[in-house]
C-alpha cells in the first residue's frame, strides 16, 4: 500500500488542536476541538465550515454521526454528551434534547452503532459502557483487560464488533453479543488516540501519539500498512466509499 497523499487540507481549522474527526454522509466532515466547538465541513473544499456549535468551556474529545447523517453526538472533556440535529440542506447544527451528564471518569469517547440504536462510551477507568440513544440508559458494560484509559471506540460495519484504543498503546476488539475480547493488538509504543473501521469492516485504522497511522486486517489482526505523519495523530476516519481517510493532528 503506497503512502497516501492529502486530497484536501486546511490549516487552523480550529483555534486549538483537533481531537476528533468523523464523516457525516459522503461529503460532510465533522471535527471536534480542544477549543470546545464542533464544526461541520464540506470535505471537497474545506475552505470555511458550514457551521459550528457554540464553544463550551471544555474541549471535545469525540464526535460521531448517525448513518443517515441526520444527527451527531459529541463527548466533552467533562464527560457531558450532547446530541445535535444536522439540517440536511444547510448542514447547520442545533442541539437536540437534553445533554447527558456523566461522572467525570465515565465518558471520554463515544461511537454510534450502525443501526443508530446504541452508542458506546469508553472511560478513563478502562470500561466500555453501551447505552440506548433514545433513553440514554446503560444496557451493558465491559472491561478492558489492562484497565487503561480508553481514548477511542468504534463499531464495525454490522455492529458485531467494537474496537477501542487505549493509553497503554493497545487496541482491543470486542464481541458485544458474546461479551468477550476477540483480539488485542499491541503495535504502538505510545497511546493510541483513535481507531476507526473501514466501511466494509475489513480494515481497522489506528492513530497514535507516535505520529503513525496503522492499518490492520480485522480477520488476522495483522498490520497491513503504517504511515508516518507530521504531528501527533489524534484522530482518524475513513471516508464512506473507503477511498480516503482523514487524520487530525496537532
Amino acid at each position: 500500500m503506497n503512502a497516501p497523499q492529502p486530497v484536501n487540507k486546511i490549516e487552523n481549522a480550529h483555534a486549538e488542536s483537533i481531537w476528533t474527526v468523523a464523516w457525516s454522509g459522503s461529503e460532510r466532515l465533522l471535527t471536534g476541538s480542544l477549543d470546545g466547538s464542533v464544526r461541520i465541513w464540506n470535505s471537497r473544499s474545506l475552505k470555511i465550515p458550514l457551521c459550528a456549535t457554540a464553544k463550551e468551556r471544555v474541549g471535545v474529545n469525540s464526535v460521531a454521526a448517525t448513518d443517515d447523517g441526520k444527527y451527531c453526538m459529541a463527548c466533552y472533556q467533562d464527560a457531558t454528551i450532547r446530541t445535535y440535529a444536522i439540517d440536511e440542506t444547510t448542514g447547520l447544527l442545533s442541539e437536540s434534547g437534553n445533554a447527558l451528564k456523566n461522572d467525570i471518569l465515565d465518558a471520554w469517547t463515544l461511537s454510534i452503532s450502525p443501526d443508530n440504536d446504541t452508542f458506546v462510551t469508553g472511560t478513563q477507568k478502562g470500561n466500555l459502557h453501551f447505552a440506548s440513544i433514545e433513553s440514554g440508559q446503560r444496557v451493558l458494560s465491559m472491561e478492558v483487560p489492562t484497565k487503561s484509559h480508553i481514548y477511542s471506540t468504534t463499531f464495525n460495519d454490522d455492529g458485531s464488533a467494537v474496537a477501542c484504543a487505549s493509553a497503554d498503546g493497545s487496541v482491543c476488539i470486542f464481541d458485544p453479543v458474546a461479551q468477550k475480547i476477540q483480539h488485542r493488538i499491541s503495535d504502538h509504543q505510545l497511546g493510541v488516540r483513535a481507531v476507526s473501521y473501514s466501511p466494509d469492516g475489513k480494515l481497522l485504522y489506528s492513530a497514535c501519539e507516535d505520529r503513525h497511522v496503522s492499518v490492520y486486517d480485522t480477520r488476522t489482526s495483522q498490520v497491513v500498512s503504517s504511515f508516518s505523519h507530521v504531528g501527533m495523530c489524534l484522530s482518524v476516519s475513513p471516508s464512506p466509499d473507503g477511498r480516503h481517510f482523514v487524520v487530525g493532528s496537532r
